[in-house]
């Protein structure tokens, strides 16, 4: 959802891994938390390996890293070019 908004969403033929390739390389300051949002994905959905309460943590501090203000201008950035 979170990609969506920025105006880049998945495509029908990507990958998770894929459209994390994507999202990181127009929000490089963000790798580290797409890909433990998609390897959580990953391991979750494709491994069968429940996310813990431990991990669910990480996640959601990953996910309001990603929300923070100071990356609204790539968002926007990225959200007129596409």
């Amino acid at each position: 959802r979170w990609g969506r908004r920025c105006g880049l969403s998945k495509k029908h033929t990507e990958t998770p891994d894929e459209y994390a390739g994507r999202l990181m390389h127009h929000f490089p300051g963000l790798d580290q938390e797409i890909r433990l949002i998609v390897d959580a994905f990953d391991h979750e959905i494709y491994g069968l390996i429940e996310t813990g309460p431990g991990k669910l943590a990480d996640i959601l501090r990953a996910q309001r890293r990603m929300k923070r203000i100071r990356h609204w201008p790539r968002r926007v950035k990225v959200w007129l070019l596409f």
